[in-house]
């Protein structure tokens, strides 16, 4: 028979304390791998998803470019046709004056000038 001594039950609680922490550290360090492993899945989904966006935005940004051309192109247009339009108005305006003065018709072109 073994007789307990105090430094037997030192020696035995010292062991047993030992083999808990370790048993605890090994608990641990399995939930931080579990934590790893799940944050990693989330991290590469992440990823995924940012990667996703990033091509779409490169879409978007292209669209936009071509837009822009659009609408400069347009704009260019729109005031070429309005100066033209203008150019034939004032020519008309002069004839319409040519043509009342010769007929002795009075009209004020500030008047149409208005519109």
């Amino acid at each position: 028979m073994v007789q307990l001594t105090t430094e037997n039950f030192k020696e035995i609680l010292k062991e047993e304390l030992e083999e808990g922490f370790e048993s605890q550290a090994r608990l641990i360090n399995n939930a931080f791998q579990g934590q790893k492993d799940h944050f990693g899945k989330q991290f590469a989904a992440v990823r995924k998803d940012i990667k996703s966006l990033d091509e779409r935005i490169t879409v978007l940004e292209g669209e936009v470019k071509a837009l822009s051309a659009k609408v400069t192109t347009y704009l260019e247009l729109s005031d070429k046709r309005y100066l033209e339009l203008k150019r034939r108005e004032m020519i008309l305006a002069k004839w319409v004056k040519q043509i009342a003065d010769k007929t002795g018709v009075k009209i004020d072109l500030e008047e149409l000038e208005k519109i």
